[in-house]
């Protein structure tokens, strides 16, 4: 993988990054069908095409320096990347990214809830300090970097039991969120 990288003028490398990048990225909206299933059925495009649009800006060159996108991304990666173990954990954590993006995108411009639940809650994560962690693929709030995330799996059920109380102060809304989370979770 790392020889990969370190050989993007050669078209055979670029395609087999492009392959790899794909198949990332086409195994990740699978896994996810049930948050894009709506989107491929809306735009019409299936899950091949939605795969490739996610990627394409990766492979767009840089108007600054002329390198590609993900050759900037990874020249750039801290820690820097020193083996096939690190270039691989790169390349799927730029797809993954890149396609959340793409989710992303699609919702904000489709759903105007959807809009403004997503600007509400960044206001809310620079306003009090919180932070975003990416682990697997998921983007996780939490109170800060110091933080562990603790892989508890909360059931769709459970989730829906959350009151609704708690989210009728959109200003304190995490934070209610956080302490509700913390009480029933970590304390038992």
């Amino acid at each position: 993988m790392l020889s990969i990288f370190n050989d993007l003028d050669n078209w055979v490398s670029l395609n087999r990054l492009v392959e790899i990048s794909y198949k990332i990225s086409f195994h990740y909206i699978r896994q996810n069908y049930h948050r894009t299933k709506y989107i491929l059925e809306y735009e019409g495009i299936t899950i091949k095409e939605f795969a490739f649009d996610s990627i394409a800006y990766l492979f767009t060159r840089n108007k600054k320096n002329n390198l590609l996108e993900i050759h900037n991304a990874f020249i750039n990666w801290e820690p820097p990347i020193r083996n096939d173990d690190d270039a691989l954990e790169f390349l799927i954590k730029i797809v993954h990214s890149k396609v959340e993006q793409s989710i992303t995108r699609f919702l904000r411009d489709n759903d105007p809830i959807f809009s403004k639940i997503l600007n509400w809650t960044n206001y809310l994560i620079r306003k009090f300090g919180y932070k975003k962690i990416s682990y697997f693929g998921t983007i996780y709030i939490v109170e800060n970097y110091n933080n562990s995330i603790k892989i508890i799996f909360i059931k769709n059920d459970e989730f829906n039991q959350i009151p609704s109380s708690l989210f009728s102060s959109p200003k304190s809304a995490l934070k209610s969120i956080f302490d509700y989370l913390r009480n029933k979770y970590c304390n038992n």
